[in-house]
């Protein structure tokens, strides 16, 4: 009797104990199932994966596994072709943007990059069909910038290989000679008729040069305007459109989708008046009435001429 006091003291301890412990012991449970069931072949302790391969009741109908030979080796099919790994290709792909289609230097990329940003080849015009055999594989093998840090072309030792270099320098070989420019027509000794004996004035383009032959016309306010349009190109169709002020780009993209309609939205409603698309060497005729004095714009609308063939309208009061 005399020790039952000392034991019934320590019982409140050992309850505390007992509750302190319960809630680890019951999250080590929980992670001990959820462990023995994620370990488990083919179960998952929660269910995200919902394609229909990954539920039980389609595994249990695949059939078992079978391992591979044991002389079995990797397999994979060939590519399809590998005829467009010529030098021709291969000089399109990575030399034509600046050297130009035919190696004379006249490539889109490089002249941007003088008109706009004011940049000068190393070599001006970069032309390539001058340059031997081994002379275009040293430059290719370059892990430099071969011609220097103010030169943008990039070295292409790391992007081509011995073969592809070789194919690019003996296909340049093969690249013919331009074609030599034609030479200027014959300028009639008399101007044609019609232009001679017309009503207005002339107004023409610079040859194939994609400009009118002015950037300024000026008529007074409810003049009956009369102009005869001389496409004297002898390469490309022009025609001569009066619109609203600024709307010449606006009218060309409109007028992109009526190639039937002479490239012009008959309907357009910046449309002042126009000319129809005219060939090379031939003349046509603009009527309308001066619109109220104001600047407006003239340009030729078939597509990507806008951008140089333009001028102001300007009517007077």
């Amino acid at each position: 009797m005399a020790n039952q006091p000392a034991q019934t003291a320590g019982a409140p301890e050992r309850a505390g104990l007992g509750r302190k412990l319960r809630g680890p012991l019951i999250g080590f449970a929980v992670l001990a199932g959820l462990l023995a069931v994620g370990c488990t072949q083919g179960s998952y302790p929660v269910d995200i994966f919902y394609e229909m391969h990954y539920q039980q009741s389609y595994k249990v109908q695949e059939p078992p596994s079978l391992s591979a030979p044991a002389d079995s080796v990797a397999w994979f099919p060939p590519p399809e072709s590998t005829a467009f790994q010529t030098g021709e290709h291969l000089y399109v792909v990575n030399c034509s943007m600046c050297h130009g289609a035919t190696g004379q230097g006249d490539g889109p990329v490089v002249e941007t990059l003088k008109a706009k940003y004011e940049y000068t080849p190393v070599v001006d015009p970069p032309i390539v069909t001058d340059n031997p055999v081994d002379n275009i594989v040293l430059i290719l093998s370059s892990e430099n910038r071969f011609f220097g840090p103010n030169s943008v072309m990039p070295p292409f030792r790391k992007l081509l290989s011995d073969e592809e270099i070789l194919q690019i320098a003996e296909y340049i070989q093969t690249i013919p000679e331009p074609p030599p420019p034609a030479p200027p027509a014959d300028e009639p000794d008399q101007p044609p008729p019609d232009v001679a004996t017309g009503d207005g004035p002339v107004i023409g383009v610079n040859r194939d040069a994609l400009e009118f032959d002015t950037d300024n016309i000026e008529v007074a306010a409810g003049d009956a305007v009369v102009f005869l349009f001389n496409n004297s190109s002898t390469l490309y169709q022009h025609n001569l459109v009066f619109v609203q002020a600024g709307q010449k780009d606006a009218v060309t993209e409109r007028g992109a989708q009526f190639p039937d309609d002479g490239w012009l939205d008959p309907n357009d409603p910046d449309l002042i008046a126009a000319s129809g698309l005219l060939d090379p060497g031939e003349i046509g005729e603009v009527r309308f009435t001066a619109p109220a004095a104001g600047t407006y714009q003239f340009v030729c609308t078939f597509p990507g001429h806008n951008v140089t063939m333009f001028g102001d309208f300007v009517v007077t009061p």
